[in-house]
């Protein structure tokens, strides 16, 4: 019975306790179902009640961690659609994810959100601050999610050095990538010029300070200006100077040296190739490095000075605005102005030299005059304009009768090849140095010898040490063979003179003599007569003999002795004199003839 009593009082008060927690219940949902006041958000749920109208300073805040967000505006209200309506003077603040980065002001007159506030539309007078990073727009789309703010129409943006329009506008918060969808136009503040660009599409990373520009892109600095179907832009890390542009595809740009005097233009720089790089330093433009197709032109305001084609072209500018480069691959160098067209695998110009590197392949080249010369290495000398050229030397010398200061040596219509170890060129004097292991071949005619000097301003050849010449002479039979140690060809004269242990081999004579002259036909290619003058010494088969004046005609193949002549037979005392002595060497006869003309005696070799 004890026990039963105690059962009922305990449901007693459990039933009154269930009845206080029901009537609490009560209570309270009556309370807040006649609140007209914004309720305030859960931060992990999100929901709130929907209020059909309310006017005055209102706002909510979404905390969440990395997902926090706080909206103002003067007006709030839920339309009929069902979407969430601010009105006049909204704000809202995006707070950052990670340490370091800056909040996102979002500005704007007018604006309607999503019931899971994810999705927000702003619109008239919306601005977008960042840092220094300033945005305007009349619509503006803000994805919550994916932190991803969109404008429509017509756009302006700002940071401190940087400030552009266009149409249509993606921003990253995230990344910090902006995207202009097109009608870019911007400029970029520098010390002394701005740099203007324009293009169809642009996307910029503030945080690697790079900006990309696709479609049409024209870039401009003062009398400078660039063009290509895309570009990257590389700011320093501040964004307050260019550190680089990079042009890509059907690049080109045009550089313009003025007089600081009278501002007008005196050199043109212009470089087309598949991508060019241009690095600037102090604010001006350092370097203009193009690969793949290059193509740089110099000119002034009149005429082209230089053109250089080549795989790779980097153009290096000074403070004092002069040009230097370095062409890389297959390059072409033509001087206008100079006649001048060079071709190597490297060329280099600096202040003092142009200098020309060949491959293993092919050798540097240079055309200057009627001359057309190949070497390992080619050196220029800007200032004075010497040459000097090293390894594997050849030179052409174009024999052309109308050029002033063309030689022709043997013949007028044979180009004159020179080979050497090494050959400099003296410009104020038109002088042409070959040294060392030194070869002179035209047509079939051939000249070695120590050193090879050729004066174009006076037509001279001069040769020196060690010299062998074997001669064919054109149009006539028969090799001459020359031996000596000097030799100097006077074009103008038409006459090549021996010098010094002279020895003339020609058929089945040797001619020894102090001097050898070779007199070239005036019109006609070929040997018009060789002489040779005091102390001739000749050797014919098993005679020798000797005298004071000698003449070889190629036409009659006769060789004249005269003067006081002696004929004497090997081996044999007898002598013969007299005062002409003929080598008829199409027969092998001698016929030696006294003072009065009178034969004295004909002889026909024994023959081995």
């Amino acid at each position: 019975m004890k026990k039963l009593i105690q059962v009922h009082k305990i449901g007693k008060i459990l039933a009154v306790i269930l009845f206080t927690i029901i009537a609490c219940i009560i209570i309270l949902y009556f309370i807040f179902r006649n609140n007209k006041n914004v309720p305030v958000f859960s931060p992990v749920s999100e929901t709130f009640d929907k209020p059909k109208f309310q006017e005055g300073v209102v706002h909510f805040e979404i905390k969440g961690g990395e997902r926090r967000l706080l909206v103002k505006g003067r007006k709030h209200y839920l339309g009929e659609d069902g979407k969430y309506y601010l009105e006049k003077n909204i704000e809202i603040k995006i707070f950052p994810k990670r340490r370091g980065q800056k909040e996102v002001f979002i500005t704007a007159e007018k604006g309607t959100y999503n019931e899971a506030k994810t999705l927000f539309i702003l619109l008239s007078n919306v601005v977008i601050k960042q840092g220094d990073f300033f945005l305007s727009s009349n619509e503006v789309i803000f994805n919550r999610i994916k932190n991803v703010i969109r404008a429509k129409g017509e756009i302006q943006f700002f940071t401190d050095e940087l400030k552009g329009e266009g149409k249509g506008l993606v921003y990253f918060i995230d990344n910090k990538i902006i995207k202009i969808l097109s009608d870019v136009k911007g400029e970029i503040k520098e010390n002394k010029y701005p740099i203007i660009f324009q293009c169809n599409k642009l996307e910029y990373s503030r945080e690697e300070k790079k900006a990309f520009l696709k479609g049409k892109v024209f870039i401009y600095q003062h009398l400078n200006g660039l063009k290509s179907n895309q570009a990257l832009l590389e700011l320093d890390p501040s964004e307050k100077k260019l550190k680089s542009i990079k042009l890509i595809k059907k690049a080109k740009v045009t550089l313009v040296e003025k007089d600081e005097i009278t501002n007008n233009p005196i050199e043109i720089r212009e470089m087309k190739a598949n991508e060019i790089l241009i690095s600037f330093k102090n604010s001006e433009i350092n370097s203009v490095h193009g690969k793949e197709n290059c193509y740089l032109k110099i000119s002034s305001e009149d005429s082209i000075d230089k053109e250089i084609k080549a795989h790779e072209i980097e153009l290096f500018l000074n403070s004092y605005q002069s040009a230097n480069f370095k062409a890389i691959g297959n390059v072409f160098l033509k001087e206008i102005e100079r006649k001048r067209e060079v071709m190597g695998e490297i060329i280099i110009k600096d202040n003092k030299n142009l200098t020309i590197f060949g491959s293993k392949k092919q050798r540097a080249s240079i055309s200057f005059e009627n001359n057309k010369l190949l070497a390992q290495k080619i050196l220029i000398n800007l200032k004075n304009n010497n040459i000097i050229a090293k390894g594997k030397i050849e030179n052409i010398i174009s024999s052309d009768p109308k050029e002033e200061n063309s030689i022709s040596f043997l013949s007028s219509q044979r180009d004159i090849h020179i080979t050497a170890k090494e050959m400099n060129y003296i410009n104020e004097e038109n002088i042409i140095n070959f040294m060392t292991d030194v070869q002179l071949k035209q047509g079939n005619s051939l000249i070695t010898s120590e050193k090879i000097n050729i004066n174009n301003e006076k037509k001279i050849v001069l040769a020196t040490g060690k010299i062998k010449a074997f001669l064919y002479p054109e149009k006539e039979q028969g090799l001459i063979t020359i031996i000596s140690e000097q030799m100097e060809a006077n074009d103008s004269k038409k006459i090549i003179i021996f010098r010094e242990n002279k020895s003339l081999f020609l058929k089945n004579l040797k001619i020894s003599a102090k001097e050898i002259e070779i007199f070239l036909k005036e019109e006609n290619e070929g040997v018009k007569s060789i002489r040779a003058n005091n102390d001739i010494q000749i050797k014919w088969k098993e005679y020798q003999a000797s005298g004071d004046i000698a003449e070889y005609i190629p036409e009659e193949e006769k060789f004249i002795l005269s003067g006081n002549v002696l004929l004497q037979e090997s081996g044999k005392p007898n002598k013969i004199n007299g005062t002409k002595l003929t080598f008829y060497l199409s027969d092998d006869r001698i016929m030696m003839e006294n003072k009065e003309g009178r034969i004295i005696t004909i002889l026909e070799p024994k023959r081995k």
